[in-house]
């Protein structure tokens, strides 16, 4: 497993429909969570000063705890978490490719049907997150989480 993978045995059976998707302003999607939908999380720990909106007072953990208790919020049900440390986000995915393919894994092991990212994703690495993670998983980041709220 790799450092900082956690994943969960809730014993709850799965939802049949995690979430709604519908066509929204300018072409983009909608994402409606549905209550009890498994969710997978995801976080960054970036070493550049220049992306730390703190100084340095929250860890990883304290962020992706906070973003569990959101899902909590919203609904989910989180299975599983994980991070990648990291110099620079990647423009594509945000992450790295090797990290993308372990989440991807992690997320099919554990039954996930949404990642919930804890950094702000832009449209195309939303669209490239799902198309390597896969097609029927729905990718959000933290504000899109905290707007199902």
């Amino acid at each position: 497993a790799a450092r900082g993978l956690q994943l969960r045995s809730t014993g709850r059976q799965p939802q049949n429909l995690a979430l709604q998707m519908s066509s929204g302003i300018f072409g983009a999607d909608d994402i409606s969570v549905k209550s009890g939908a498994k969710c997978f999380i995801v976080g960054a720990d970036i070493k550049r000063d220049r992306y730390k909106t703190l100084d340095a007072s929250w860890s990883v953990d304290d962020s992706l705890d906070e973003l569990e208790r959101l899902c909590y919020t919203a609904g989910l049900e989180v299975v599983g978490r994980d991070y990648q440390s990291m110099q620079n986000p990647s423009p594509s995915t945000f992450i790295g490719q090797g990290k993308v393919e372990e989440i991807a894994e992690a997320v099919e092991m554990a039954g996930a049907e949404v990642v919930v990212f804890d950094e702000e994703l832009t449209p195309a690495q939303g669209r490239n997150l799902q198309k390597a993670i896969g097609e029927k998983i729905s990718i959000m980041d933290r504000t899109m989480l905290i707007l199902q709220i």
